[in-house]
């Protein structure tokens, strides 16, 4: 189950936490404040683990930016900047495993990207 979502300056969020519930969230608000992006990294994260593919490649595919330059997906600021994504899922026996993609807005390919954290648990013990 996933437990967890952050974004830290990425795509539409400068800072986001979200604990998420047993059973069923729901997410409301205007148009274009992130409600998608919140559903697109939850099935990136869930989806690696099915296909047993890299997350950094696979939230590129989903998200689609710009030239499938996955630096796009750092928040837009006038300097330089870093972004993140992280999830965080309860496996089975009560470990918590983390999933993290950090890159910089000049990261161009997924590959360049810095993928971290329990990535194997994650990938050996599909949802």
């Amino acid at each position: 189950m996933l437990e967890k979502i952050k974004f830290e300056k990425f795509t539409a969020f400068d800072r986001l936490d979200i604990n998420l519930s047993p059973g069923v969230n729901i997410f409301l608000g205007e148009n274009g404040t992130g409600k998608t992006h919140i559903l697109k990294a939850a099935y990136a994260a869930c989806d690696i683990a099915k296909n047993k593919g890299g997350f950094a490649e696979k939230i590129n595919n989903v998200f689609y930016p710009s030239g499938k330059q996955i630096g796009r997906l750092v928040k837009r600021s006038p300097v330089s900047s870093k972004g993140s994504l992280e999830v965080v899922r309860r496996l089975a026996g009560g470990k918590e495993a983390v999933l993290r993609l950090s890159m910089s807005n000049h990261t161009t390919k997924p590959d360049k990207a810095m993928v971290s954290g329990s990535t194997k648990a994650w990938i050996e013990h599909p949802m």
